[in-house]
């Protein structure tokens, strides 16, 4: 495919591969920390894992709490916390120091598992979005 728009953009790759083994469901959706520094993933086995970039290697232990599939995954703006958002319809917010839940917005209103999420840091917001044509917001 030709695309004249790019021909004179400069181009850089960023891929980076990261080796997670020992994962027992396929992850299904992954982001980068704002910092850059840890990947956020979550799986089909219902949990959420840290990843550090750097290593390739899992930062504490599998996250718990969804009864369902992880379909999205977002880090807060300074990075210490992960939200998830699942088909069970809720979304989860966990403290990466401690893995301790510290939030969850239950399915208001959702009626279909959750697709996407993403947050702000100002002013500091938390938006998830399902296929019900919802937007929850914190």
């Amino acid at each position: 495919m030709h695309w004249p728009a790019l021909e004179s953009a400069i181009l850089i790759p960023i891929f980076i591969t990261l080796k997670i083994y020992c994962f027992p469901g396929p992850p299904t959706y992954v982001a980068f920390s704002p910092d850059g520094q840890q990947v956020v993933s979550g799986s089909s086995d219902q949990t959420v894992r840290l990843w550090n970039v750097q290593t390739g290697q899992q930062i504490g232990v599998p996250l718990h709490g969804h009864i369902s599939h992880v379909t999205s995954v977002a880090s807060s703006p300074d990075s210490q916390q992960v939200v998830s958002g699942s088909s069970d319809k809720t979304v989860r917010v966990r403290n990466v120091q401690t893995a301790q839940q510290t939030g969850a917005l239950p399915h208001d209103g959702h009626t279909f598992p959750i697709k996407s999420m993403a947050s702000s840091s100002n002013p500091p917001m938390l938006v998830a979005s399902s296929l019900s044509k919802d937007i929850l917001t914190s």
